[in-house]
């Protein structure tokens, strides 16, 4: 008989995220193997897709109140003590409402725990609101409540070994097992021809800029929009495409800003990649960035700021760049320079999509992941 899994996590589908990516990649390669029934939040109707069979999903109304651009589940105990009883293995992806419930519920059935690292909560938390006294509370009151909640893990599995020694030196003892992520590159890859990749969303020869993720304040979408207007006083027909939703009035600058095009939520973002000549990432706090991943799959060169995996993946002027927090005007130069040089950025799109290739790989991250749970002894 196959071992029970059950898979907890405060994101999923239709809402797109890093999390939401991972776990619909990670599904088809777990459910031979285990007895998968999925936890997550309600956040609406999800499209019918082909990994889901055979995967028993229990879903949890939304509570009324919004943080940031997330909406928590509610607290439904009993029926996550339910669905704990009768697990074997238990793993968790988020610390929201029912990521902690499905740790402390497992800790007092004797249940294993195993949880992936997706963020520092504490930096994600703090970074994701507005106001200097809310964001130092919510650091001060997040952090001691994740390290309790990661030490009652009987695993933790970290994307990095940056990220096991964050968690070290913030004094959680739990075993760490490194797992990188990677990414499919038989389904992120360079388009045969980007000229009518462009032409297939309206571009036709324009420089086009691309970003892509929620649109949060932790994302910091922003900076790549002062760096785009910056670069727009160079390069008047250059486009921003912006691929992702979130805050409504980080939506609505964006959304009014000239020659920028807001795409929304996509299932499917690949042929957003195909039409982008350059990608930029401003992202705040990290522990991967499965868009720097995505995109360099894609055949992008990257302009990343130094968090997640990006300054360990991307040679600064090889196969993309990294940047300081914030630095609009770094960014806007280096667009301005691969706008002007077309064999250049070609060049670094080709070495960046190597670089996944040769490092990246999805199948060694479902083995990674397979392994953890098979040594765990049933509960």
């Amino acid at each position: 008989m196959k071992p029970k899994l059950l898979i907890v996590s405060d994101s999923f589908l239709p809402r797109w995220d890093g999390v939401s990516r991972f776990l619909y990649e990670l599904l088809p390669h777990l459910r031979e193997d285990f007895s998968i029934t999925l936890l997550v939040p309600d956040f609406g109707k999800i499209k019918s897709y082909n990994y889901l069979e055979r995967i028993r999903i229990e879903r949890v109304s939304l509570s009324k109140r919004t943080i940031s651009d997330y909406k928590p589940a509610k607290l439904n105990t009993l029926e996550i003590k339910k669905l704990i009883k009768k697990a074997d293995i238990v793993f968790t992806n988020t610390l929201g409402p029912l990521g902690i419930q499905a740790i402390i519920f497992s800790k007092f059935f004797r249940k294993s725990v195993v949880s992936f690292v997706h963020s520092i909560e504490w930096e994600l938390f703090s970074k994701s609101i507005a106001g200097k006294l809310k964001k130092k509370l919510v650091y001060m009151v997040s952090k001691p409540i994740a390290t309790l909640l990661y030490n009652l893990s009987d695993v933790l599995i970290v994307p990095t070994e940056e990220v096991a020694s964050i968690m070290s030196r913030n004094r959680v003892l739990s075993p760490k097992t490194i797992v990188k992520l990677g990414v499919r590159t038989d389904f992120f890859r360079p388009p045969e021809n980007k000229s009518k990749a462009k032409e297939a969303l309206g571009f036709q020869d324009s420089f086009v800029v691309g970003f892509c993720g929620r649109l949060a304040l932790e994302k910091d979408p922003m900076t790549v929009l002062r760096a785009f207007r910056l670069f727009l006083v160079k390069q008047k027909d250059a486009r921003l495409l912006v691929v992702g939703s979130g805050i409504k009035l980080l939506e609505d600058r964006l959304s009014k800003s000239r020659n920028v095009v807001l795409a929304g939520k996509q299932d499917d973002v690949r042929q957003y990649y195909a039409a982008m000549d350059v990608f930029c990432s401003a992202s705040l706090t990290e522990t991967t960035g499965l868009t720097i991943l995505e995109s360099m799959a894609s055949g992008l060169p990257v302009i990343s700021t130094k968090v997640g995996i990006s300054p360990e993946i991307i040679a600064n002027g090889k196969n993309g760049f990294l940047v300081d927090f914030k630095d609009s005007y770094a960014i806007s130069k280096i667009l301005e320079r691969l706008s002007k040089d077309r064999v250049f950025r070609e060049e670094l799109g080709r070495k960046a999509r190597k670089t996944i290739e040769d490092n990246f790989s999805w199948k060694k991250t479902c083995e990674g992941i397979k392994n953890v749970f098979q040594a765990i002894p049933k509960s």
